[in-house]
């Protein structure tokens, strides 16, 4: 029997800007109130001249706004210090990651397609004994799409378009459709559940028509005869007395190249030229679909049957035949050809060379340059550079070649962590309206902060003499200060327990001063000779003191007191 499933992304568009603001934000540095902290989404468009929504998140919707409304009323309807980010919407981005999210689809099953612009359709059927049952495959979809950062409702039933009015119209996240139940599920469903266009849909409600159940009751002669046989073949669909077909995607077969020997060789010049050989038609491929590698796969066929695979990462698309073959020409070299050797524990000789284009991204167009005219390659450069990094990565290891990243910290020696250079990069993010650029900080950020005194004409005022590393500087400049306040949701400690008269419990988040770093003021100064250092003023508590009580234990006694304490953070090279 065929059950298939509808997948519906209700804020999909919204998700996605979401979910590129939290990836290229490090993700889990939002912590516990990543929701709260996340602006209101609207996406919009104009016509006409005015600005009109297209898109909005779920907690914008909570607030009133609807799609079609103008920008200035959906303004007017949320929160005056709600945080809102408005982005004009791009309906291409939007298929590029359904698309993309189809794609993630096929690891449930080997039929899926895109049902723009919010939803997918999967027919799962003969995959439930994979996962124990048709509610584990509907759950772990809902999960899966879930754990990417998108809302979702699925409905699983014996047709798509039964499934598709589930997903869309039940009041549940998650909806199974019996088979042979299709008539009577879908009764209160309102009459767009059945996919008809706009005028059908006035038609019906001008006759009072507004639920599936009355529609499905009428006579088939008479609403064919009004309305058209188009929604005939609806509900025809709908019920199951007509098979819908959907158009899956297609995933791209990798593009190869092989050449087969006729017996065994473990000559490695016969290796080597098979190698040259088949990645030079590989790239003749490429090259006709403006493609480069971004991974290779070599396989060596050997005579037991059992085949050798070597894998070569890029850092960046490339389709340059010299640096292809001499990462891969490394690779083959550490290649056990076997010959009788008498440490060798590999059979004879190798019988073939495969090599498949794995991964591959489309090659920029080359804008045409001459040097007499002052133009540079840039383009060039770029592509050195990744074959530089290439280079690295085959010969140390993918985790010893590290690039910066920026973390979603506003500490500053938090700021900046440390990634393979083979990571992918993280999407770019449009800045937000009105949204404030950091203040400028030093080229050189000490690793750890270091000790200094410092002489102010008031205890708030500006830095007036300051002594370092045993040395007196005086100051003839100082901006500031710039409070940098420790980001408190880290450091929350486990509720408190508060009885109440009536005997019931009162939760209560309780911070811990002691174990939260002190905010730090920083200033710029600029010492005699010239030099810009990066100081901060932090105030550190006193020891606590220990006394003995009359039954013998220890009592520790609060921090007596605080001070502030100065340390050089950085300095401007």
């Amino acid at each position: 029997m065929r059950r298939v499933l509808a997948v519906w992304l209700p804020t999909f568009s919204t998700d996605r800007i979401v979910r590129a603001m939290l990836h290229g934000a490090g993700g889990a540095a939002w912590g516990k109130t990543r929701e709260r902290r996340l602006p209101l989404v609207l996406l919009t468009s104009k016509r006409g001249g005015i600005e009109q929504v297209e898109r909005c998140c779920l907690r914008a919707r909570q607030e009133g706004v609807s799609c079609g409304m103008t920008l200035a009323h959906a303004r007017s309807l949320l929160p005056p210090r709600a945080e809102l980010l408005v982005q004009a919407h791009e309906p291409h981005h939007d298929e590029e990651a359904l698309l993309r999210l189809a794609r993630w689809a096929l690891r449930v099953a080997p039929t899926v397609a895109a049902d723009a612009p919010d939803g997918l359709l999967i027919d799962i059927t003969g995959t439930q004994r994979l996962y124990r049952g048709e509610p584990r495959v509907v759950r772990s979809v809902a999960q899966g799409i879930n754990r990417l950062g998108f809302a979702v409702r699925v409905a699983a039933a014996s047709t798509f378009a039964c499934a598709w009015a589930a997903a869309r119209y039940s009041s549940d996240a998650v909806t199974v459709v019996p088979a042979g139940q299709e008539r009577a599920w879908n009764r209160e469903y309102p009459i767009a559940a059945l996919r008809i266009d706009p005028a059908t849909i006035e038609g019906l409600r001008e006759l009072g028509i507004v639920r599936l159940g009355q529609v499905l009751a009428m006579p088939r002669t008479p609403l064919a005869a009004r309305f058209g046989p188009d929604i005939l073949a609806r509900i025809d669909r709908l019920v199951g007395q007509l098979d819908e077909q959907i158009d899956p995607i297609r995933p791209r077969e990798p593009i190869r190249a092989e050449m087969v020997f006729d017996g065994p060789s473990d000559r490695w010049e016969a290796l080597e030229l098979a190698g040259r050989r088949t990645l030079t038609e590989l790239l003749d491929h490429l090259r006709r679909h403006q493609r480069g590698v971004r991974r290779l796969d070599v396989h060596l066929a050997r005579p037991d049957r059992v085949n050798e695979q070597l894998t070569i990462t890029l850092s960046r698309a490339s389709a340059n035949e010299k640096h292809l073959w001499s990462l891969l020409r490394a690779r083959l070299e550490g290649v056990d050809l076997g010959g009788g050797a008498p440490d060798s524990t590999a059979p004879t000789g190798i019988e073939g060379v495969t090599l498949i284009a794995s991964r591959t991204a489309v090659l920029r167009a080359r804008q045409a340059v001459d040097g007499r005219l002052g133009s540079t390659d840039d383009h060039a450069a770029e592509a050195s550079l990744g074959e530089v990094i290439d280079t690295l990565v085959q010969r140390l290891g993918a985790d010893r070649v590290l690039r910066f990243k920026d973390a979603s910290t506003h500490i500053p020696e938090q700021a900046v962590i440390f990634e393979s250079v083979m990571s992918p990069y993280p999407e770019r993010i449009t800045p937000r309206a009105g949204e404030k650029l950091p203040p400028p900080r030093p080229a050189r950020l000490f690793e750890v902060a270091q000790r200094a005194a410092v002489m102010a004409l008031t205890p708030d005022g500006p830095v007036t003499r300051l002594r370092w590393h045993g040395h007196d500087y005086a100051v003839t400049a100082c901006v500031g200060p710039e409070k940098i306040e420790p980001e408190w949701w880290r450091w929350e400690s486990p509720p408190d327990h508060d009885e109440q008269p009536s005997g019931r419990q009162r939760t209560r988040l309780r911070h811990t001063p002691s174990a939260m770093p002190p905010a730090r003021d920083y200033f710029s100064v600029q010492i005699e000779g010239g030099r810009w250092l990066w100081v901060y003023r932090a105030a550190i508590s006193e020891p606590s003191t220990s006394t003995s009580c009359a039954d013998g234990s220890d009592h520790v006694a609060p921090p007596a007191s605080s001070r502030s304490a100065w340390f050089v953070h950085g300095e401007w090279c």
